[in-house]
Parts: structure tokens; sequence; C-alpha cells
């Protein structure tokens, strides 16, 4: 069986490093060559030639009348050699080859010895990074990029490096663009499949994964396992690592639970790990905060919330509000829980260039047309908070949702 699903837009283009104020970069290797004017009596300089590698430095004695000023460099060759040794000289086949990875956005890796050397020129001299042995990237570029966006950089690269390479786990669920915690990329590991019939030489970023008889898809060029075998093995993650993955997924509507449970046919793996998240796998959650939140809420044994629950505005029956976390209890209360992610503050798609203070006014008018409709309790967590399950939880029971399966 082969998949195939389609790429996205292309990060933008090359820009070149800015270089410092005066200075041409096609006169970095410029020699000072001298000349004898027997006419003139002194040194002059040929300051527009470049001095080749062969060429034969000769020192000339000024006459009486003393060199020109230009030539005052020749008696400073030593400072030139140091100069070249800190400027380097512009690469044209390099320019052209960050260029292209970037406009095809992966990272770049040398076509032969000479742009291998001149990768590694430019990486020692801190222009470029290198993420992966062989593999390099622009530091301004790179550093841009989120966690998940420098892992397919650098996975794009290395499948056109190692055509026959099939990424699996992490590496393939980020390849898909299921959400993840960018914390799993911590290590900078990549992740690949093997069967033993192809040698991949050791590193401490490359992991393997024995891998047999599985579904191969393609997505942007690069060889992955299939959707269902990549969330078998990414079931090892924590609960609330792997959920935010499962629910993803089923969002994208590129895997169905029945055919991770045939992917699992045959294989060691931790099967409870699997069933359960498949079992609390909801595609309503819209992003990975939502996910991570909801994994807290199970873990800490609350009740399970509703999803996505729209309310209609009672004076106007055209506007619509939609929750993300809802609990209805027997007494008659409702509580509300809203995940608010930093870009909705930040984000210029998101907030339509609003500013901080008119989003603030909105949400409380927001909060107000709930409470009109029978919502009691309106709860609110940002994704700082859930780094520490015990601000979630507290909050949780303060506005008195069910905790019915917490553990004694």
């Amino acid at each position: 069986m082969r998949g195939r699903c389609g790429s996205n837009a292309k990060p933008a283009g090359f820009e070149r490093s800015t270089q410092p104020a005066g200075f041409n970069p096609q006169t970095s290797a410029l020699r000072f060559v001298a000349q004898a004017d027997s006419q003139r009596g002194h040194i002059v300089c040929a300051g527009s030639k470049p001095l080749s590698r062969n060429a034969t430095r000769r020192t000339i004695k000024p006459s009486t009348t003393g060199p020109c000023s230009a030539c005052v460099a020749v008696r400073v060759s030593h400072s030139v050699k140091v100069l070249n040794m800190k400027v380097m000289r512009n690469h044209k086949g390099v320019i052209a080859l960050v260029a292209r990875s970037e406009s095809e956005g992966r990272c770049c890796y040398g076509l032969g010895e000479a742009q291998n050397r001149a990768l590694r020129r430019r990486r020692d001299s801190g222009e470029l990074i290198s993420p992966y042995p062989g593999v390099y990237a622009r530091s301004e570029y790179w550093h841009a990029l989120n966690p998940p966006e420098q892992s397919r950089h650098l996975i794009k690269a290395l499948a056109m490096m190692h055509p026959q390479w099939v990424f699996a786990e992490l590496s393939a669920a980020t390849v898909l663009r299921f959400e993840h915690s960018w914390g799993l990329h911590a290590d900078g590991c990549v992740h690949i499949a093997t069967n033993g019939s192809v040698r991949v030489h050791g590193h401490d970023k490359l992991r393997r994964l024995s891998v047999h008889n599985a579904a191969i898809w393609r997505c942007d060029g690069v060889r992955i396992t299939s959707p269902a075998r990549t969330l078998v093995d990414c079931a090892r993650y924590p609960f609330e690592r792997g959920l935010p993955i499962f629910d993803s997924a089923l969002r994208s509507k590129m895997v169905s639970r029945d055919e991770v449970r045939v992917a699992c046919h045959g294989l060691r793996v931790n099967l409870d790990s699997v069933e359960r998240l498949l079992r609390y796998a909801n595609p309503l959650s819209e992003n990975g905060g939502e996910s991570l939140c909801r994994a807290i809420i199970i873990d800490a044994g609350f009740a399970l919330p509703i999803l996505q629950e729209e309310f209609i505005e009672p004076n106007d029956a055209r506007v619509r509000y939609r929750v993300d976390f809802l609990w209805r209890l027997f007494d008659g209360r409702v509580i509300v829980l809203e995940f608010d992610g930093s870009a909705k503050y930040t984000d210029l798609q998101m907030t339509g260039r609003r500013s901080t203070e008119r989003i603030v006014f909105e949400e409380r008018n927001r909060e107000n047309a709930l409470r009109r409709v029978g919502v009691t309790t309106i709860v609110r967590v940002n994704y700082s908070e859930l780094m520490d399950k015990a601000v979630l939880i507290r909050k949780l029971e303060l506005a008195g949702v069910p905790r019915p399966f917490a553990s004694r």
C-alpha cells in the first residue's frame, strides 16, 4: 500500500547576510600589487587587480619621494592575510545551494568535497548551523523556525541524501503535520525504520525502529511509515504527549481507529497504551493545547467534558458561541473551561490585527453572553499554566467539576 499527501507553502527565500559597513564582498580577497614606475620614481598601486594564488609577491623599495598612500598596503601584507581569515570570501556555489534549500523548505548539504569544505568553513564562522552531520542551514533562518519546522527541514534534506531511508515515529508524525508537544524535539533526533536489509551508519542523533513489512507512504517527497503505524509507534510516549498526536491524526482524516488496531497485529507493542489513546482520542479538539488540557483532565480523574458545545445568542440567533470544554451537572450548574493559547493575543492571523485591549473587551462580552444562556462558571487556562498540572487541577476543583475517577 502506498499513500501520498500534499505539501504546504514554502518558506521565505534566501537573504544574503549583512556585511560590515563599507565592505565590498567582491574585493574580500583583494591583494595589492606593487609596480615600479621608473618615470615617476615611486611605487604605484594596482589595487583593482585581485592577486591569483600563484602570483609572486615582490618587495619593492620606494624611492626617496616615498610611496603613494595606497601603496602602504604592500608593507602590511600580513594584515591582509589576517583579513582574509576573518572575512570569508563569497562562494557563489554555496550561496546558490543555501538559497535553493530555503526556497524548498529544507536544509542544505554539499554536492562535493569543495562545497562541503566551504559549508564547514561557514559553520565554523557561525554563519551556518549544522543540526546533523553534513547538513546545514543559515543560523538566522534556522532560529526563526519552530522545532517541528526545524525537524521537517532536516528530514527533507536527509531524505534527499538517503533516498532509501523510511522515517518513522515522531519524524513521520512531524512530516504528516500531526500536532505534538515541541518538547519532543528537545534531543534533535531523527527516527527511521529499519528491517535489517538497509545498512545505516550509527549516529547519536539517529534513532532506529525495527519495522518489518510496514506500509510506506510518501509525503512532501519523504518516505515515511503509514499514519496508522506512525500512531502505533507514537503510543510509547506518555499519555499527555500521545493524545495530541492521536487527536490531530483523527482530525486530519488520514487514518481511522480501526486502521490503527489493524496495524498493531503481530507487533510487540503495549496494546494497553494504544487502546487507551484510541478510546480517548477525539478529533473535536482543535489544537494541541486543547488536547494536552484534556489529557490532564482525564489523568486527574475528572468527568469527561463535552467538546465544542455551541450556544445561540438569545437576542440574535445569527450569533453563536462555541466553548472548548463543558460540564452539565445534575444540580443544573453549567461549567465551561476555555483554553487560551498565547497566539490568541499575538498572532495577526488570529487577532485580525485587533489590539489586546479590544480582544479582552470582546472576551468579556462573550462571557456575559454565555452567562445569559445559562453558563454558571467560566474557567480559563493558558498554556504556561498547563506546564504545572496542579494549577489546572486546582482551578477545576474550585469550579466544582466532578472528579469520580480520581485515584485513592
